[in-house]
Protein backbone atom coordinates (compact mmCIF):
# COMPACT_ATOMS: atom_id res chain seq x y z
CA UNK A 1 0.00 0.00 0.00
CA UNK A 2 2.93 2.59 0.10
CA UNK A 3 6.99 2.60 0.14
CA UNK A 4 6.70 1.16 4.30
CA UNK A 5 4.94 -1.32 3.95
CA UNK A 6 6.15 -2.64 0.29
CA UNK A 7 10.02 -2.55 2.28
CA UNK A 8 8.89 -5.27 4.63
CA UNK A 9 7.22 -7.20 2.15
CA UNK A 10 10.71 -7.17 0.41
CA UNK A 11 13.35 -7.64 2.87
CA UNK A 12 11.15 -10.02 5.53
CA UNK A 13 11.45 -12.63 3.22
CA UNK A 14 14.72 -11.98 1.31
CA UNK A 15 15.69 -12.55 5.17
CA UNK A 16 13.44 -16.07 5.53
CA UNK A 17 15.11 -17.00 1.89
CA UNK A 18 19.14 -16.40 3.44
CA UNK A 19 18.48 -18.39 7.04
CA UNK A 20 16.72 -21.22 4.47
CA UNK A 21 19.73 -20.73 2.26
CA UNK A 22 22.30 -20.98 5.29
CA UNK A 23 20.38 -23.93 6.83
CA UNK A 24 20.57 -26.28 4.22
CA UNK A 25 24.02 -25.69 3.43
CA UNK A 26 25.11 -27.43 6.93
CA UNK A 27 25.66 -30.73 6.01
CA UNK A 28 24.25 -33.62 8.61
CA UNK A 29 26.28 -35.76 10.75
CA UNK A 30 24.26 -38.98 10.31
CA UNK A 31 22.19 -38.85 7.21
CA UNK A 32 23.38 -36.25 5.00
CA UNK A 33 21.13 -35.36 2.14
CA UNK A 34 22.81 -35.54 -1.43
CA UNK A 35 20.31 -32.50 -2.47
CA UNK A 36 22.31 -30.37 0.06
CA UNK A 37 25.77 -32.08 -1.07
CA UNK A 38 24.45 -30.94 -4.70
CA UNK A 39 23.88 -27.50 -3.56
CA UNK A 40 27.62 -27.37 -1.94
CA UNK A 41 29.32 -29.34 -5.04
CA UNK A 42 30.43 -32.28 -3.31
CA UNK A 43 29.38 -36.19 -2.29
CA UNK A 44 27.30 -36.15 0.31
CA UNK A 45 28.82 -39.36 1.55
CA UNK A 46 32.56 -38.46 0.91
CA UNK A 47 32.66 -34.94 0.50
CA UNK A 48 34.57 -34.92 -3.12
CA UNK A 49 33.98 -32.42 -5.32
CA UNK A 50 31.60 -33.02 -8.14
CA UNK A 51 33.19 -30.88 -10.63
CA UNK A 52 31.34 -27.60 -10.13
CA UNK A 53 31.09 -24.68 -7.25
CA UNK A 54 27.47 -25.90 -6.61
CA UNK A 55 23.99 -23.90 -6.85
CA UNK A 56 22.77 -20.66 -4.99
CA UNK A 57 20.63 -18.01 -5.58
CA UNK A 58 20.27 -14.82 -7.03
CA UNK A 59 19.10 -11.63 -5.13
CA UNK A 60 16.68 -10.66 -8.42
CA UNK A 61 15.79 -7.03 -8.32
CA UNK A 62 16.25 -6.78 -4.56
CA UNK A 63 19.41 -3.92 -4.92
CA UNK A 64 17.61 -1.90 -6.78
CA UNK A 65 14.06 -2.03 -5.61
CA UNK A 66 15.19 -1.13 -1.56
CA UNK A 67 17.46 1.61 -2.63
CA UNK A 68 13.95 3.64 -2.81
CA UNK A 69 12.33 1.90 -0.04
CA UNK A 70 11.51 3.59 3.31
CA UNK A 71 12.53 1.98 5.72
CA UNK A 72 11.80 3.38 9.61
CA UNK A 73 13.10 1.13 11.83
CA UNK A 74 16.86 -0.12 12.42
CA UNK A 75 16.18 -3.12 13.03
CA UNK A 76 14.84 -3.37 9.23
CA UNK A 77 17.45 -1.85 7.94
CA UNK A 78 19.70 -3.82 9.35
CA UNK A 79 17.76 -6.62 8.14
CA UNK A 80 18.53 -5.73 4.47
CA UNK A 81 21.54 -5.24 5.08
CA UNK A 82 22.09 -8.61 6.32
CA UNK A 83 20.14 -10.09 2.33
CA UNK A 84 22.59 -7.82 0.46
CA UNK A 85 25.81 -9.00 2.68
CA UNK A 86 24.72 -12.92 2.33
CA UNK A 87 23.97 -13.01 -1.20
CA UNK A 88 26.79 -10.99 -2.34
CA UNK A 89 29.54 -12.42 -0.52
CA UNK A 90 32.48 -14.39 -2.55
CA UNK A 91 31.46 -17.96 -1.21
CA UNK A 92 27.69 -16.89 -3.05
CA UNK A 93 29.15 -14.92 -6.15
CA UNK A 94 30.90 -18.06 -7.17
CA UNK A 95 27.59 -20.51 -7.36
CA UNK A 96 25.73 -21.44 -9.99
CA UNK A 97 22.56 -19.43 -10.13
CA UNK A 98 19.23 -21.88 -9.72
CA UNK A 99 15.34 -20.38 -9.48
CA UNK A 100 16.52 -16.92 -11.03
CA UNK A 101 12.38 -16.10 -12.32
CA UNK A 102 12.52 -12.89 -12.28
CA UNK A 103 15.28 -12.76 -15.44
CA UNK A 104 11.57 -13.63 -17.92
CA UNK A 105 7.97 -13.65 -17.36
CA UNK A 106 7.52 -17.11 -19.29
CA UNK A 107 9.08 -19.34 -16.36
CA UNK A 108 11.31 -21.62 -18.42
CA UNK A 109 13.66 -23.70 -16.57
CA UNK A 110 17.48 -22.68 -17.04
CA UNK A 111 20.26 -24.90 -18.07
CA UNK A 112 21.60 -24.41 -14.39
CA UNK A 113 18.62 -25.24 -13.18
CA UNK A 114 18.41 -28.37 -15.06
CA UNK A 115 21.80 -29.58 -14.30
CA UNK A 116 21.00 -28.99 -10.92
CA UNK A 117 18.03 -31.57 -11.20
CA UNK A 118 19.77 -34.04 -13.24
CA UNK A 119 22.98 -34.60 -10.38
CA UNK A 120 20.18 -34.71 -7.60
CA UNK A 121 18.56 -37.89 -9.71
CA UNK A 122 21.88 -39.12 -10.84
CA UNK A 123 22.65 -39.02 -6.63
CA UNK A 124 20.15 -41.31 -5.85
CA UNK A 125 19.94 -43.52 -9.19
CA UNK A 126 17.27 -42.21 -10.66
CA UNK A 127 17.39 -41.31 -14.38
CA UNK A 128 14.65 -39.25 -16.31
CA UNK A 129 14.78 -37.78 -20.21
CA UNK A 130 12.77 -34.66 -18.86
CA UNK A 131 14.35 -33.70 -15.19
CA UNK A 132 13.22 -30.20 -15.64
CA UNK A 133 9.25 -32.04 -14.97
CA UNK A 134 10.75 -33.15 -11.12
CA UNK A 135 9.79 -29.40 -10.00
CA UNK A 136 6.02 -30.36 -10.62
CA UNK A 137 3.73 -31.16 -7.81
CA UNK A 138 0.82 -33.30 -8.21
CA UNK A 139 -1.86 -34.81 -6.00
CA UNK A 140 -0.93 -37.11 -5.19
CA UNK A 141 3.04 -36.00 -5.05
CA UNK A 142 3.99 -37.07 -8.64
CA UNK A 143 7.95 -35.70 -8.13
CA UNK A 144 10.34 -38.87 -6.73
CA UNK A 145 12.76 -35.80 -5.91
CA UNK A 146 9.87 -33.91 -3.67
CA UNK A 147 8.98 -36.59 -2.16
CA UNK A 148 12.28 -37.96 -1.40
CA UNK A 149 13.61 -34.49 -0.17
CA UNK A 150 10.85 -31.70 1.13
CA UNK A 151 13.68 -29.46 1.77
CA UNK A 152 13.90 -28.99 -1.85
CA UNK A 153 10.24 -27.90 -2.07
CA UNK A 154 10.57 -25.64 0.89
CA UNK A 155 13.34 -24.05 -0.82
CA UNK A 156 11.87 -23.47 -4.45
CA UNK A 157 8.69 -22.11 -2.60
CA UNK A 158 10.53 -19.60 -0.21
CA UNK A 159 13.05 -18.20 -3.15
CA UNK A 160 9.66 -18.15 -5.62
CA UNK A 161 7.66 -15.85 -3.37
CA UNK A 162 10.87 -13.29 -2.78
CA UNK A 163 11.19 -12.97 -6.03
CA UNK A 164 7.27 -12.56 -6.29
CA UNK A 165 7.57 -9.78 -3.95
CA UNK A 166 10.34 -8.15 -5.86
CA UNK A 167 8.03 -8.11 -8.92
CA UNK A 168 8.06 -4.44 -9.93
CA UNK A 169 4.68 -4.29 -11.12
CA UNK A 170 2.78 -3.80 -7.72
CA UNK A 171 -0.94 -4.12 -9.66
CA UNK A 172 0.12 -8.00 -10.14
CA UNK A 173 -1.01 -8.41 -6.57
CA UNK A 174 -4.36 -9.54 -5.56
CA UNK A 175 -4.95 -7.72 -2.39
CA UNK A 176 -2.81 -4.68 -2.70
CA UNK A 177 -4.88 -1.55 -2.47
CA UNK A 178 -4.29 1.48 -4.81
CA UNK A 179 -1.20 3.53 -3.32
CA UNK A 180 -1.84 5.89 -0.80
CA UNK A 181 -5.90 5.65 -0.97
CA UNK A 182 -6.09 4.49 2.75
CA UNK A 183 -7.82 1.45 2.04
CA UNK A 184 -7.08 -1.75 4.05
CA UNK A 185 -4.91 -4.53 2.54
CA UNK A 186 -6.39 -7.34 1.97
CA UNK A 187 -6.50 -10.86 4.07
CA UNK A 188 -5.87 -14.03 2.70
CA UNK A 189 -6.10 -17.44 4.31
CA UNK A 190 -3.07 -19.43 5.13
CA UNK A 191 -4.13 -22.25 3.14
CA UNK A 192 -4.80 -20.16 -0.31
CA UNK A 193 -1.36 -19.37 -0.01
CA UNK A 194 -0.22 -23.30 -0.94
CA UNK A 195 1.62 -23.00 -4.08
CA UNK A 196 1.38 -25.50 -7.42
CA UNK A 197 3.36 -25.92 -9.57
CA UNK A 198 2.47 -27.42 -13.48
CA UNK A 199 4.35 -27.67 -16.61
CA UNK A 200 1.81 -26.44 -19.73
CA UNK A 201 3.31 -25.18 -23.19
CA UNK A 202 6.49 -25.45 -22.57
CA UNK A 203 6.77 -23.78 -19.12
CA UNK A 204 5.81 -23.57 -15.51
CA UNK A 205 2.64 -22.63 -14.26
CA UNK A 206 2.96 -21.43 -10.55
CA UNK A 207 -0.79 -20.83 -8.51
CA UNK A 208 -1.30 -19.66 -5.27
CA UNK A 209 -3.68 -16.76 -3.52
CA UNK A 210 -6.21 -17.75 -6.86
CA UNK A 211 -4.13 -16.41 -9.31
CA UNK A 212 -0.88 -17.39 -11.61
CA UNK A 213 1.50 -16.10 -9.98
CA UNK A 214 4.89 -14.50 -11.77
CA UNK A 215 8.19 -12.55 -10.52
CA UNK A 216 8.68 -10.21 -13.30
CA UNK A 217 6.19 -7.77 -14.95
CA UNK A 218 4.01 -9.14 -18.13
CA UNK A 219 5.14 -7.61 -21.34
CA UNK A 220 2.49 -8.03 -23.26
CA UNK A 221 -0.36 -6.26 -20.89
CA UNK A 222 -2.69 -3.84 -21.85
CA UNK A 223 -4.56 -0.79 -20.95
CA UNK A 224 -7.97 -1.63 -19.84
CA UNK A 225 -9.63 0.99 -21.16
CA UNK A 226 -7.29 2.28 -24.55
CA UNK A 227 -6.51 -1.46 -25.11
CA UNK A 228 -2.57 -0.21 -26.28
CA UNK A 229 0.59 -1.88 -24.89
CA UNK A 230 1.76 -0.59 -21.19
CA UNK A 231 5.05 0.44 -20.15
CA UNK A 232 6.76 -2.53 -18.73
CA UNK A 233 7.63 -1.52 -15.16
CA UNK A 234 11.19 -2.01 -14.29
CA UNK A 235 10.91 -0.25 -10.89
CA UNK A 236 8.48 -0.09 -8.39
CA UNK A 237 9.54 3.82 -6.99
CA UNK A 238 12.55 5.05 -9.57
CA UNK A 239 14.81 7.27 -7.80
CA UNK A 240 14.06 10.81 -8.36
CA UNK A 241 17.48 11.58 -7.79
CA UNK A 242 18.34 10.29 -11.01
CA UNK A 243 17.71 13.07 -14.46
CA UNK A 244 16.41 9.98 -16.22
CA UNK A 245 13.27 9.97 -14.27
CA UNK A 246 12.54 14.01 -15.32
CA UNK A 247 13.74 13.90 -18.73
CA UNK A 248 12.56 10.11 -19.92
CA UNK A 249 15.61 9.51 -22.53
CA UNK A 250 17.48 6.75 -23.74
CA UNK A 251 19.70 5.66 -23.17
CA UNK A 252 19.44 6.37 -19.64
CA UNK A 253 20.82 9.41 -18.00
CA UNK A 254 22.92 9.23 -15.14
CA UNK A 255 25.34 12.14 -15.33
CA UNK A 256 26.10 14.95 -16.80
CA UNK A 257 28.52 13.39 -19.54
CA UNK A 258 25.42 11.27 -20.69
CA UNK A 259 23.73 14.43 -22.13
CA UNK A 260 27.05 16.58 -22.77
CA UNK A 261 27.86 13.94 -25.26
CA UNK A 262 24.80 12.93 -26.31
CA UNK A 263 25.04 13.19 -30.28
CA UNK A 264 21.39 14.53 -30.74
CA UNK A 265 20.95 17.14 -27.79
CA UNK A 266 17.40 18.42 -27.13
CA UNK A 267 15.82 20.98 -29.23
CA UNK A 268 13.54 23.61 -27.77
CA UNK A 269 12.33 25.29 -30.85
CA UNK A 270 8.75 23.13 -30.26
CA UNK A 271 8.71 24.97 -26.79
CA UNK A 272 8.65 28.57 -27.93
CA UNK A 273 6.27 30.97 -27.94
CA UNK A 274 5.29 33.45 -30.78
CA UNK A 275 6.30 36.14 -28.40
CA UNK A 276 9.60 34.49 -27.93
CA UNK A 277 9.92 33.88 -31.66
CA UNK A 278 9.52 37.56 -32.49
CA UNK A 279 12.04 38.89 -29.87
CA UNK A 280 13.99 36.90 -31.86
CA UNK A 281 13.66 37.85 -34.72
CA UNK A 282 14.16 41.86 -33.28
CA UNK A 283 17.11 40.84 -32.28
CA UNK A 284 18.84 39.84 -35.37
CA UNK A 285 17.02 42.83 -37.10
CA UNK A 286 18.90 44.97 -34.40
CA UNK A 287 22.20 43.36 -34.38
CA UNK A 288 22.17 43.09 -38.53
CA UNK A 289 21.75 46.79 -38.72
Amino acid sequence: ANRAFDSMCMVIPGLITCIADAVLRRLADDHASPFIGVLLGINAKDGKRLGFPGFGLSMGGFVEQIETMEVHTPELSVAATSVLDYFSSPDQQRLDVVFDWEKEFILRPTKDLVKMLRHISRAMAFTTPEPHLLLVDGSPESSILLKQYPEMKAYRDISFWWKYYLNPDISIFPNNPIPDSGEDIGIYNRMDAQQSWTWKKGCYQVASLNIALSCCPDPNKLDPKTRKPLKIASHRYPSTATPSFYCHAKPIVKTEDDVIYCPNLPSFADKKKKSDQDNDNEIKVSTSG
